[in-house]
């Protein structure tokens, strides 16, 4: 019984990942909020800034990119399409995948929201909707696409106090 318990346990975490996750992360910089938006704003050092991205096609436009990329989440790798959208205004960055391209994920949604600190300094916020396709349990898809999501933010701080970003947008 107790068997038939755990598989049935199993089935059902499984099923529930094909919901899309939400997760969010956050941490707080000595940069600007103008310095971390221009960090984010350059499309081309996405490179080096996040160390798991390959940019395979980058077309900017007048409010952000059409983005082609390869990441490698949960060890493996993925190929997807993104329209990211510059709100430079509010300091945030809007990514959504592009439905008119083949992507290796079903659903990806995020948001960068930069926040001005009292003193001084950033408050960086990386919110993350995502759904693999792979069939896995639920838990598991929430921790992978957490440990990315804490991974980006952690990894755009790091290249702030590098200082290796420059703007692919003027004014921003």
């Amino acid at each position: 019984m107790a068997v038939v318990l755990l598989l049935l346990g199993m089935i059902v975490a499984t099923r529930a990942a094909a919901d899309p996750v939400e997760v969010a992360a956050t941490t707080r910089v000595d940069a600007a909020p103008e310095r971390v938006f221009a960090a984010l704003a350059d499309f081309a050092s996405w490179e080096r800034i996040f160390g798991d991205v390959r940019v395979l096609r980058c077309e900017l436009r007048d409010d952000g990119a059409q983005i082609r990329q390869t990441a490698r989440l949960a060890g493996h790798a993925v190929t997807y399409s993104i329209t990211a959208t510059l709100h430079p205004d509010v300091w945030r960055l809007d990514v959504a995948l592009d439905p008119n391209e083949r992507n290796d994920l079903v659903v990806l949604r995020s948001t960068w929201q930069i926040d001005a600190q009292p003193g001084g300094g950033s408050r960086i916020t990386l919110r993350v909707v995502a759904e693999s396709g792979i069939a896995v349990p639920a838990f598991v898809e929430r921790l992978a696409v957490a440990h990315t999501a804490r991974r980006s933010v952690d990894e755009l701080a790091a290249s702030l106090d590098r200082g290796g970003v420059r703007s692919a947008h003027a004014g921003w």
